[in-house]
């Protein structure tokens, strides 16, 4: 008699993440949360090929050693175990919004794989663009996964590095759903972020400026590094979604 359970999403203590190594290995397991609403749509979309497969494929491009990665929409965990795993290096990784028990998880799921998460208190945001200062290297750069709700809140708090071009990416990981959206781009604009989002052409992954509501997650960049591109109006006007980094850029990670 064959007892094994057939596969389900929620059937697992975790599930295997869409990323994978040069080998062919998932680089990291996210624990699973059966119980909560979301958890089954959440774990088909990674099956399927990636939960927020183009935050996470954008920051696989940048995240070096000496950068922060600050997740304050951590969710079940996949942006922030996918920045622990950076081919490039491994980020400092700030997550807000989670108790103990989910942190707890998603600590011991980093660790399995080499790295480290912390947690940054949402009631504390008062002295965030202090926190990451002191725990950026002099050349490294400040990236943020939010909910649009939360964009004016957070870039009043990173004013500071804002203003001194340390941070390179806003990545709104609900633009594309959420009300707040006009809101939100409204902040962006008034300090110095255009909107954009991370599209795919002939197999590479490039940005594009964003012209009018979005319809995948919003990557907001710094106006100086998107001046330049064309408008957002054929599938041709395009720009790489590298940036300058302290080395050479890493590549794309593999997703199945």
């Amino acid at each position: 008699m064959n007892n094994s359970l057939a596969y389900s999403p929620t059937s697992l203590n975790t599930i295997p993440s869409a990323q994978v190594g040069v080998d062919g290995v998932p680089r990291f397991q996210i624990p699973a949360q059966p119980n909560h609403p979301e958890w089954a749509q959440a774990a088909e979309a990674e099956a399927a090929g990636g939960a927020s497969a183009e935050i996470r494929a954008f920051l696989d491009a940048q995240l070096e050693s000496g950068d922060v990665l600050l997740d304050l929409a951590p969710g079940f965990g996949f942006v922030a175990l996918s920045a622990t795993t950076a081919p490039g290096g491994l980020p400092t990784v700030f997550v807000g919004g989670l108790d103990e028990s989910q942190l707890q998880l998603l600590q011991d799921a980093a660790v399995d794989v080499g790295g480290w998460l912390e947690s940054v208190s949402l009631s504390d945001l008062s002295n965030l663009g202090s926190l990451l200062d002191m725990r950026l290297d002099p050349d490294g750069r400040v990236f943020v996964h939010l909910r649009a709700s939360d964009v004016a809140t957070t870039c009043a708090q990173l004013e500071p590095l804002l203003s001194e071009g340390r941070v390179l990416a806003l990545c709104i990981t609900d633009a594309q759903v959420s009300s707040a959206w006009t809101d939100a781009e409204q902040t962006l604009q008034r300090v110095g972020m255009t909107a954009c989002v991370l599209v795919e052409q002939e197999g590479d992954a490039v940005m594009m400026r964003l012209d009018g509501a979005p319809w995948a997650p919003a990557i907001a960049l710094p106006a100086a590094h998107v001046s330049s591109a064309p408008p957002a109006e054929a599938m041709d006007q395009v720009f790489p979604a590298t940036f300058p980094t302290q080395g050479a850029p890493a590549p794309t990670s593999e997703y199945n």
